[in-house]
Parts: C-alpha cells; structure tokens; sequence
C-alpha cells in the first residue's frame, strides 16, 4: 500500500493548526477563571472560589491538545521530509 505523502502532509499540518488554535482558546478560558480567582481572593471574598479544579484541569487538556498538534506536525514534518527525498 503506498502512502501518498503529499495528502499527508497537507492533512496534519491543517490539523495541527486546529488543535493549537483549540489549545490557545482553552488557556485563554483557563486563565480568565484564573484571574477572576485572584481577583476574588484579593477582595477578600475567598467563598466566590469555587472553580479552581477547573482551571487545573483546563490546563491538563491545553497540554494535551498541544501534544496532539506538536506530534501531528512531526508526522507533517516527516512526511515532508520524505516528499524532498523523492
């Protein structure tokens, strides 16, 4: 079966922006739940509290998306390299 690395190519770099763009969107929700704790905890009302597990499982998934991408750019960057090779 051969692999047609041009498609290859294409198919995870496109992918790959689209689970960095996922991974900014969920920091940047992670970080806005963030800094509403901060300000919470800075006015001194610390029952607002509520939803930092939240904010550290947010983030436990932004690294996984970028994982993801940054593996699906290596396959691209492979794919390419064997693209130059022919």
């Amino acid at each position: 079966m051969r692999i047609y690395y041009e498609s290859l190519f294409n198919a995870c770099l496109k992918l790959s922006g689209k689970w960095m763009s996922l991974s900014n969107a969920i920091i940047a929700i992670a970080t806005i739940n963030t800094l509403w704790n901060l300000a919470f905890l800075l006015l001194d009302y610390p029952e607002f509290i509520v939803y930092q597990p939240l904010s550290n499982r947010l983030y436990l998934i932004a690294f996984g998306c970028l994982g993801v991408g940054l593996a699906l750019a290596l396959i691209a960057f492979f794919a390419m390299r064997k693209l130059e090779g022919e």
